[in-house]
């Protein structure tokens, strides 16, 4: 999460790496910021740090990575985008305009039950989607999502 050139600019580029960082493991990092930094600042670094690992993901299995820059712009709408939901704030524009305010409700008995979600990010040029598969006890299964580039109405990424 430190070692390779994209993740210390990204760091950098935030500004909220301590100056120990190259003595320290990762974790320690983390708890050391904790401490010492207020709630506002350690959603953004959580969301970096998703980022971060997203990206490293991208290098192994698609041989493809962003730039420092990209990788923090993205972890910040999507921290905005995730903040959003959690409030039920329907009136974004990233988000749907259905106004319904749903609770989840386990499958039948037997059965499955798959809920997704899509999120289009106009200002980064990518839409991305996700889903979660759970049982009929409502345990979980598995969950899976991806982002592509591109910005499509929100409507059609939520039905992709």
């Amino acid at each position: 999460m430190v070692g390779c050139r994209i993740a210390r600019k990204c760091w950098e580029e935030l500004g909220v790496v301590p100056n120990q960082l190259g003595r320290v493991t990762f974790p320690q990092c983390l708890s050391d910021m904790f401490e010492a930094w207020p709630t506002e600042v350690m959603e953004v670094v959580a969301m970096a740090a998703w980022s971060i690992w997203n990206n490293r993901n991208a290098v192994v299995w698609r041989n493809g990575s962003q730039t420092a820059t990209y990788i923090i712009t993205y972890a910040k709408s999507h921290l905005v985008a995730w903040k959003q939901a959690r409030l039920g704030d329907t009136n974004q524009s990233n988000q749907s305009n259905s106004g319904r305010n749903e609770k989840w409700q386990r499958p039948l008995s037997g059965r499955v039950k798959c809920n997704t979600n899509a999120a289009v990010f106009g200002e980064l040029g990518v839409s991305s989607f996700g889903a979660v598969l759970r049982g009929d006890r409502g345990e979980f299964i598995t969950i899976m999502g991806d982002r592509w580039n591109g910005v499509v109405e929100l409507k059609l990424a939520e039905a992709i």
